[in-house]
C-alpha cells in the first residue's frame, strides 16, 4: 500500500497479559500468560498531498474522513476513507440511469444533494446520500428577473436633435423565457436633456416616456429616475405571450462620452438549465455548469469525524468501519468549520515509509537468525547434558 493514496501505516505491537487469580480461568485454556500481539494503524497521520490531473481526485487537508457506503456487505454499511480517488459511476435510480460520485470500489461517495433553486432542505447525518451529477438529472429552475440596471455613456453636447440610441434590456419574464425590452433615448433641443422610452416588440409597458437631464459641468445625470416595470407581451407567430414585472435603475447612465457607448446591463434572474460540467471546491462544494450558462451548488461533500480515531476498525488499509470504541459520529460540512480543506486535483500520500518498512524487515531477519542460533546452541547443550545423564 505504499503507493495507495490514503493508505494508512500499520505496525505489530505486543501487550503483556497479566493473570487475574480472582477471575474464572476456563479448565481446558487454562490461565493465560505471556504477552499477545495486536494491530495498530495510525489513522490520524497526515500524508502529503500530490497533485494529480483528475478533478474528482479529492484530498483533505486538515481532520475529518469522507464517508462512502459499502454496498458489497449483506446490509449496506457506512464507512470512513480518506482515499479521496473518486470517479463517476452509472446506476439504476427509480427505473432510470443515474451517474453518482463513487469511490474506486464504485461504492457511493456519501453528501448532501441541492435542489433545483441550489438551496438544502437540511444538512446532518440523516440526510447524507449518494452525489448525483447526471445531465438529466441535474437541473436549475429558472428564475424571474428583478432587477436591471444599465451602465451607458451619451454623446456629451454632440449630435444633432432627434437622434436615436437604444439599450437592449435582456430579461427573463415571469414564464422563464429570454426577452428583451428596449429602452430608446432621443436627444431633443436642448443638449443636456433627453427623452426616454421603453419599448417592446408586440407588447405594451406601463410607463410613459419620461425625461432625463444632465449636469452641463460635468455630464452626470440629475435626479436619476427609477421605475417598477410591468410588462407583456401579445402571442403571435413568432412568439408566446408573456409577462413581466422588475424594477429599473437608471443611475449609471452619464452623458461624458464623445459617442454612444453601452458598457454593460447588470440583470438578475435565469432560465433553466441542464448540468453540464462540475468542480469541487475548497469547502467541499460540487460547483456546476449549466446550459444557460449560469452556475450554482449542485451538492455538498461534508467531512465526518470520530472522538477517537484509532478506534476505527480497519477494513483495508484506506477504509474504516464505525466501532463503540470510535465514539460518536460528528458530520459537518466545510463551510461552517475551518478543521480542514479538500483540494481537488489531489491524493492525500499512503503514510506507508518503504525505507523504514525495509529497515524493520532486515531487523526482524537478524533478530530471527540470532534466536535461531540460541536456539540451536540450547538444543545442543541440552542433548549433551541428556548423554551425560545417561
Amino acid at each position: 500500500n505504499v503507493n495507495t493514496p490514503g493508505a494508512k501505516a500499520q505496525s505489530t505491537e505486543f501487550k503483556t497479559i497479566v493473570h487475574n487469580n480472582n477471575r474464572f480461568v476456563d479448565a481446558h485454556h487454562g490461565p493465560e500468560h505471556g504477552a499477545k500481539h495486536f494491530r495498530r494503524v495510525n489513522i490520524s497521520a497526515q500524508g502529503t498531498i500530490e497533485q494529480t490531473r483528475n478533478g474528482l481526485d479529492l484530498a483533505i487537508n486538515g481532520d475529518g474522513f469522507f464517508m462512502v457506503l459499502d454496498e458489497s456487505r449483506a446490509s449496506s454499511e457506512r464507512q470512513l476513507t480518506r482515499s479521496g480517488q473518486f470517479a463517476t459511476t452509472v446506476i439504476e435510480n427509480n427505473g432510470a440511469e443515474d451517474l453518482i460520485i463513487t469511490d474506486q470500489e464504485g461504492n457511493p461517495l456519501l453528501g448532501w444533494q441541492a435542489d433545483t433553486n441550489n438551496n438544502f432542505a437540511v444538512r446532518n447525518e440523516a440526510s447524507l446520500g449518494p452525489i448525483s451529477v447526471h445531465p438529466n438529472r441535474i437541473t436549475q429552475s429558472f428564475i424571474p428577473t428583478s432587477q436591471v440596471e444599465p451602465t451607458a455613456h451619451l454623446p456629451y453636447r454632440r449630435g444633432d436633435i432627434g437622434d436615436e440610441y437604444t439599450i437592449d434590456l435582456p430579461i427573463v419574464d415571469a414564464q422563464g423565457r429570454n426577452r428583451n425590452v428596449q429602452l430608446l433615448l432621443t436627444q431633443t433641443d436642448d443638449p443636456d436633456r433627453w427623452e426616454g422610452q421603453f419599448q417592446v416588440e408586440n407588447g405594451g409597458v406601463s410607463t410613459e416616456p419620461f425625461e432625463l437631464r444632465f449636469d452641463p459641468e460635468t455630464g452626470y445625470m440629475i435626479n436619476p429616475p427609477a421605475f417598477d416595470l410591468e410588462v407583456s407581451w401579445n402571442r403571435t407567430d413568432e412568439q408566446q405571450s408573456g409577462n413581466a414585472a422588475f424594477h429599473v435603475d437608471l443611475e449609471h447612465l452619464n452623458s461624458t462620452g464623445e459617442d454612444f457607448i453601452t458598457l454593460q446591463v447588470a440583470a438578475d434572474g435565469r432560465t433553466a438549465g441542464n448540468l453540464i460540467n462540475y468542480a469541487v471546491n475548497e469547502e467541499g462544494f460540487v460547483i456546476g455548469e449549466f446550459t444557460n450558462g449560469k452556475t450554482g451548488v449542485v451538492a455538498q461533500i461534508p467531512l465526518v469525524d470520530v472522538i477517537n480515531r484509532d478506534g476505527l476498525e480497519p477494513i483495508d488499509g484506506t477504509r474504516f468501519a464505525l466501532t463503540e470504541d470510535a465514539g460518536d459520529l460528528e458530520v459537518y460540512g466545510l463551510d461552517s468549520s475551518s478543521r480542514a480543506s479538500i483540494h481537488d486535483f489531489g491524493l492525500e500520500a499512503s503514510t506507508i515509509d518503504l525505507q523504514a518498512n525495509f529497515t524493520d524487515l532486515i531487523s526482524t531477519q537478524h533478530a530471527y537468525s540470532s534466536l535461531s542460533s540460541v536456539l540451536s546452541a540450547y538444543n545442543e547443550m541440552s542433548q549433551l547434558a541428556v548423554s551425560m545423564k545417561r
